[in-house]
């Protein structure tokens, strides 16, 4: 088949897998088997493959004894995001990942979702979130609005208040809410760089 010429560089149809790197991949495999409910696909001393869905691999991980904790301030990616359908799964992960020990550092509603931050073993911030609207144009449209030009950060929320009030049957969509969340009361404050907890 022949190509035709010009016509700018192609769109990827997606982001096929995430590659970290470690001194200690034994530690962040337990991690991420446990935090996304992944499976090994092959390991071994070199390297460490992970799934949780139908790819071959999402998650790799790098044998390295010579890696060190990159400082908050490096250069590179901050995190990386792990989307869930509904508000009703990501509060039942967060419940689900709190009985096994690990707790988010920090949580935000950033207007177009609600977002969990956790941190693995190494460090590495991961995102739990799940949209607040129903079509990506709407989220788009959102993050134009003077509204999210003023803070594109959103209120942080406490977790155990949200899931309290999700049990009790407020509406899903209103919980969503970046102005509801900001008038929930008892907010605490983002903090900077908070580890995650996890069980030994």
């Amino acid at each position: 088949m022949a190509f035709k010429a010009g016509g700018g560089v192609g769109r990827p149809s997606e982001l096929a897998h995430l590659v970290l790197r470690s001194s200690n991949p034994e530690r962040l495999v337990d991690f991420y088997t446990k935090f996304l409910s992944a499976r090994v696909v092959h390991a071994s001393s070199l390297i460490t493959f992970l799934t949780w869905d139908h790819e071959h691999h999402r998650l790799a991980i790098l044998n390295d004894p010579t890696a060190t904790p990159r400082p908050d301030n490096a250069c590179g990616m901050d995190h990386f995001a792990l989307a869930f359908p509904s508000l009703g799964e990501l509060l039942r992960n967060y419940r689900a990942r709190r009985e096994l020990g690990i707790e988010p550092a920090y949580c935000v509603n950033h207007g177009m979702s609600t977002s969990m931050y956790y941190r693995d073993p190494d460090g590495n911030k991961i995102e739990t979130q799940v949209d607040a609207f129903e079509k990506p144009e709407d989220a788009i449209k959102f993050m134009e609005s003077l509204e999210f030009g003023r803070d594109p950060r959103g209120p942080p929320f406490d977790p155990e208040e949200f899931l309290r009030r999700f049990e009790a049957g407020e509406d899903e969509k209103v919980l969503m809410q970046r102005g509801y969340v900001e008038s929930m009361s008892s907010q605490p404050k983002v903090p900077a760089a908070a580890p995650a907890k996890v069980s030994a």
